[in-house]
């Protein structure tokens, strides 16, 4: 199971993707010049203030996440693991257009600086298809010895 690549790619995009989670993706700094962190979770601000809940975005994430580690264990069942890395590519395009327009609808006249957090989606993208690929190859390679008998 964690011998193949594919395997070691699908369990650090769930690590990445739990980072992403308990971690700020941006620093905002209104016009008053209070300064606040964002979470995915909730908004936590240095000066107190009402949490504001992103349900839909925590959701989404706890999806990606759940299907990273089904995919880990379904190492067996290949076409299965494409089909769900498939989704879960367009469930992280949707987390990241999310996270844009959360953080921008909540502070529009506000100065913010996205962290480094942020890319972790997009590496998440990256690693997601290079699976996809291995797991493909596995395929070709699996399918190719069955020829053969």
């Amino acid at each position: 199971m964690i011998q193949r690549i594919q395997s070691a790619y699908i369990l650090i995009c769930a690590v990445l993707v739990m980072i992403i989670f308990f971690s700020p993706v941006a620093k905002i700094t209104d016009a008053a010049g209070q300064v606040y962190s964002c979470y995915i979770s909730k908004l936590k601000p240095t000066v107190e203030t009402e949490n504001v809940y992103q349900f839909p975005l925590i959701g989404l994430l706890i999806v990606v996440f759940a299907v990273f580690i089904f995919c880990f264990f379904k190492y067996k069942n290949r076409i299965l693991q494409i089909r769900l890395l498939v989704f879960n590519i367009v469930c992280q395009l949707s987390a990241i257009v999310l996270i844009y327009l959360y953080v921008n609808k909540f502070f529009e006249n506000a100065t913010i600086n996205y962290s480094i957090i942020c890319s972790f989606l997009a590496i998440n993208l990256i690693l997601s298809y290079l699976a996809i690929r291995s797991i493909g190859k596995d395929e070709v390679l699996i399918k190719s010895i069955d020829r053969i008998r």
